[in-house]
């Protein structure tokens, strides 16, 4: 562990290495997302979501910390390539360490909320247990992903660019900044076949005490089978990641 933490130590100094404000522009980046997208649902699109700025709050945060952790991951071995072939280290620590350097942000990003709810007067209740729950699966889920990706850009150089593409969709077929149940009915079984709808949906449940619409039972088995297929292919090519980067 003391390796991760060491190379999680090295990206936040080399990614706010000259800044003015640091550590801060990890939030300002959201914020100003958050501000534009309330404005356009709010005044243009006149949403009558119940408390709106809280809501996409609970789905774009932990949205960007999904994105973010797997565009950093892709290149993980491709872009330590000299220290993969000069020292011999566990290979996943790298995609792990990524993954920590963006939950180090996001855990600031929940205390944003948590304070969000104070100011707009969204009450705490029993339902923040649900926000564990969703955070243990959003990590073991992007961990996965996180892993197979790096792997895959080892062998094919376009999988990081076809993530940019894939991500973008991705986002727009995830109730991140629209409510599940506005969803036509006959899709929804499929729109819950998808991870992050589950994730998702569990921090607008844990947030604002909403229903979780999402099968519970077909994302967890989805995610152990992204998890089970992540250690496989890890064990069946981790020797021939150093050869090949």
């Amino acid at each position: 562990m003391d390796l991760v933490f060491n190379l999680v130590e090295r990206d936040l100094k080399l990614k706010y290495k000259g800044s003015i404000i640091g550590f801060m522009w990890s939030l300002v980046n959201p914020l100003i997302m958050l501000i534009i997208y309330t404005w356009v649902f709010k005044t243009i699109m006149k949403t009558n979501t119940p408390n709106f700025s809280i809501f996409l709050m609970a789905g774009l945060l932990p949205w960007n910390f999904f994105a973010s952790t797997l565009t950093m991951s892709v290149g993980a071995f491709t872009n330590n390539a000299s220290l993969l072939t000069k020292v011999k280290l566990p290979k996943y620590i790298l995609v792990l360490s990524n993954v920590v350097f963006n939950f180090v942000i996001f855990l600031m990003m929940i205390v944003l909320i948590l304070g969000a709810m104070k100011v707009f007067n969204v009450p705490y209740t029993l339902s923040l247990l649900y926000l564990p729950v969703a955070l243990i699966a959003q990590l073991i889920f992007m961990i996965s992903l996180s892993l197979i990706l790096a792997i895959s850009n080892v062998f094919f150089s376009d999988t990081s660019h076809l993530l940019e593409v894939f991500i973008m969709a991705w986002f727009w077929l995830t109730p991140v900044i629209y409510q599940f149940d506005l969803i036509p009915e006959q899709f929804q079984y499929y729109v819950s076949l998808n991870p992050m709808s589950l994730v998702i949906n569990l921090y607008q449940a844990a947030i604002l005490g909403t229903p979780i619409y999402t099968n519970v039972l077909s994302g967890i088995i989805i995610i152990l089978v992204f998890l089970f297929l992540s250690i496989f292919l890890y064990r069946k090519y981790n020797k021939k990641i150093s050869e090949l980067v």
